[in-house]
């Protein structure tokens, strides 16, 4: 397995473990609000990045990173949301 698509692949798994980490921890020692805050923030500045290398016509490396990595690692993020809050509210 050589080549530019495994690579691609684990860069995306990566982003979406990491975006998972990130934000299970944000949902474990924030309040509810503050943590669906700091997703939706972090969202806005996905969609920004996105859009912004849209405009100026971005090299292929930096369309890939910010049209398919950051979206990756934001969805990860909201699945590690969801498991972090839904593990609290059982804690409770």
């Amino acid at each position: 397995m050589t080549g530019l698509p495994p690579l691609l692949t684990l860069f995306m798994i990566a982003a979406f473990c990491i975006g998972a980490g990130v934000f299970y921890r944000l949902a474990a020692r924030r309040s509810v609000h503050a943590a669906l805050i700091g997703w939706g923030i972090c969202g806005a500045a996905v969609m920004a990045l996105g859009w912004g290398a849209y405009v100026v016509q971005a090299a292929p490396r930096l369309a890939v990173f910010t049209g398919l990595i950051l979206p990756v690692w934001l969805m990860g993020g909201l699945s590690g949301l969801i498991v972090g809050l839904a593990l609290r509210a059982m804690r409770r």
